[in-house]
């Protein structure tokens, strides 16, 4: 038989600790006064039953709450020093402390409070082990770079680190947080958290709650949060911008960030696999950009929004749906989504909410809904921009409790293809420049209007709806190649006898023309008979173009009107002449004679002005008659003259 020999030695800053327990085998052994133990085993047995060598056994130093464990191959002797430097939490509060690598790691039994003006500084390497429940409350600064903060093993957590004012600094680069229930408790002060890991909290606590009413700042970049027990950070609220970059969050075992009443700019960050749900988000400002949930697998929401009524701006959100729509939530007034990219089913689904979203592709596996409101609000619209729908049962699902009870869902240039694009009951719905395949249902008293889209099949209409088709079509009129502004009436007669009128102005005025609408039954059905346009611009005469359905079906670019100069009234005769003497303070009538290219007589002006021999004016009127009884008072040669207007503004004089 050959024997091994384990000697190990305790030290506490240098120093040799008397008393720690050395377990081996079930065993307790204690060092002596010097810190040592040394504790015998079999190395090898050679007998009758064969040669035997020592094996791998565990050694766990114990002292009060403090374990660390370490592996011996008892074939061989060995020697190991067990550093475990005690913290005195009353020396803070004489200076400043530095805990260096050299007597790492530390050892803190009981809380620890850094008085305001002191600072706890952890450098390189440095672990510090903590008991159970223990906590570091922060009114001064803590520091510390590539450092570990970790429970004393065995199951327990301590209870973190705590900021509680605004004087709180809590700077952190490079560090691991470990088995803290919560990690970080942020009340207020200076977070900066750079480059580190959180994990392993419970208790039912996240790794970060935060519940700030006194200000500071707040800031996590490069970071990873792992394994906690019911988000990995909390925001109850906050008065000041909760600020995240490049954060990546698994197993969450919740939300991965929940938030509430806070403003909030986050941008790369990862949802990955073990959390129920990624940002989950009510009352919150401010801007999230760049969420990856491609490896997201929770029974809840990528994103989920409630009471979303001023300022968040969310961009680029890409992820597999999980066991639930993949962005939903209600009561919005103001949504603002953009880039949005989804694979799975339910995509999206929000009740009660109005906004705007754009860029949203949604990728089915062939069954399913894409996209779902339900309700929307009566003040203002849900509108999307930019839709691609592929590979779903159901593309968009529309529900409101009745007509006249929303505004209409608006949708803006898509490609949708599902064996139902469209299933729509009570709730109104506009579609503009878009293709669409598949089914199109349509019931409750509400119209389903489609411009300048394509659909591969009729659109099923029941209950008392409507669907209405219209195309855009862009007015301009034209001076020697000059568009110029112009008034357009335009006069619509449908084939069930009903006639519209509308009037829009601009320099290239775009309006939508209805071309057909359809209902259940289909003796109201109104197809365009014909398109009267007259142009009206100020100092032409009006033009006017008819156009028949086909015509305005098969136009490729815009309708122009080709505006002619206008000629000013010719005026032919005045009465009365030189020759005509007039008698003074009797009347005697002035007709003036006049004709136009446009304009009768009775739509021009006529304007009278008479001067006598120092060229003064004694006498004007005007009139749309062309005939005026005047009177001069007194003796004397006088000169009439008269200006003849007609409604394009052109006059002549004579």
């Amino acid at each position: 038989m050959i024997i091994s020999l384990l000697t190990v030695s305790v030290l506490d800053r240098g120093l040799p600790v008397s008393g720690a327990i050395i377990e081996f085998k079930g065993a307790d052994y204690y060092t002596d006064s010097s810190g040592e133990v040394t504790i015998q085993s079999t190395a090898r047995v050679v007998d009758s039953a064969g040669d035997v060598l020592g094996s791998n056994e565990n050694i766990l130093l114990k002292r009060d709450n403090f374990n660390e464990l370490i592996t011996w191959n008892t074939s061989k002797s060995k020697e190991h020093q067990f550093m475990v430097s005690s913290l005195d939490t009353n020396e803070i509060v004489n200076g400043d402390v530095t805990l260096e690598s050299k007597w790492s790691p530390y050892y803190l039994e009981q809380d620890l409070s850094i008085p305001l003006g002191k600072t706890l500084s952890i450098t390189d390497g440095v672990s510090v082990r903590i008991s159970d429940g223990v906590s570091i409350t922060i009114s001064g600064t803590l520091e510390a770079s590539s450092a570990i903060l970790s429970s004393t093993g065995l199951g327990d957590r301590w209870s973190g680190l705590v900021m509680e004012s605004q004087y709180s600094n809590l700077y952190l680069d490079g560090t691991t947080l470990l088995e803290a229930s919560p990690s970080i408790a942020f009340g207020g002060g200076h977070l900066s958290f750079n480059d580190g890991l959180i994990s392993r909290s419970s208790s039912s606590r996240a790794l970060i709650e935060v519940n700030e009413q006194v200000g500071g700042s707040f800031s996590l970049s490069n970071m990873q949060l792992t394994d906690a027990s019911s988000s990995c950070i909390d925001i109850i609220e906050s008065t000041i911008p909760i600020t995240m970059s490049n954060v990546e969050l698994y197993a969450c075992n919740g939300p991965s960030i929940r938030a509430e009443n806070a403003y909030v700019i986050i941008e790369d960050v990862i949802i990955g696999e073990g959390s129920s749900d990624g940002l989950v988000l009510s009352s919150i400002n401010g801007s999230i950009d760049n969420v990856n949930a491609q490896q997201f697998n929770g029974g809840g929401n990528i994103l989920k929004l409630d009471y979303i009524n001023e300022d968040l701006s969310i961009s680029s959100i890409a992820g597999i749906v999980g066991g639930s729509p993949g962005i939903a939530g209600a009561n919005n007034r103001a949504l603002d989504l953009e880039s949005i990219n989804l694979t799975g089913a339910p995509a999206i689904d929000f009740d009660s909410s109005s906004g705007v979203l754009s860029n949203v592709k949604l990728a089915g596996n062939g069954f399913g809904t894409a996209l779902i409101s339900h309700h929307g609000r009566y003040s203002d619209s849900l509108t999307i921009d930019g839709l691609e729908i592929s590979s779903y049962t159901i593309g968009i699902d529309l529900h409101a409790d009745g007509p006249g009870t929303t505004a209409p869902l608006i949708i803006d240039n898509a490609v949708i293809s599902a064996s139902t694009s469209l299933s729509v009951e009570d709730y109104p719905i506009t579609v503009n420049n878009a293709v669409v395949t598949g089914n199109v249902e349509v019931s409750g008293a509400v119209t389903a209007s489609f411009t300048d889209s394509q659909m591969n099949q009729p659109v099923s209409i029941y209950d008392g709806a409507s669907a209405s088709f219209y195309q855009m079509v862009e007015l301009t009129a034209k001076y020697v190649d000059i568009a110029k502004p112009t008034t357009f009436e335009i006069s619509l007669i449908y084939s069930n006898g009903t006639t519209e009128y509308l009037v829009i102005e601009g320099i290239a005025a775009q309006l939508a023309i209805k071309l057909e609408s359809k209902y259940a039954q289909s003796s109201f059905d109104a197809i365009l008979q014909s398109l009267e346009i007259v142009a009206y611009s100020v100092g032409h005469p009006p033009e006017t173009q008819t156009l028949t359905l086909s015509e305005l079906t098969q136009l490729e670019s815009a309708i122009i009107f080709s505006l002619r100069e206008n000629q000013p009234p010719q005026v032919s005769s005045v009465s009365p002449t030189e020759l005509n003497p007039i008698m003074q303070s009797i009347p005697f009538e002035s007709t003036i004679n006049a004709t136009d290219d446009y304009d009768s007589a009775l739509e021009m002006n006529y304007q009278w002005f008479i001067t006598d021999g120092t060229g003064s004016e004694v006498y004007s009127a005007s009139s749309d008659n062309n005939t005026k009884l005047i009177t001069i008072a007194l003796p004397g040669s006088y000169l009439l003259k008269v200006v003849v207007t007609d409604s394009f503004q052109a006059h002549q004089r004579k």
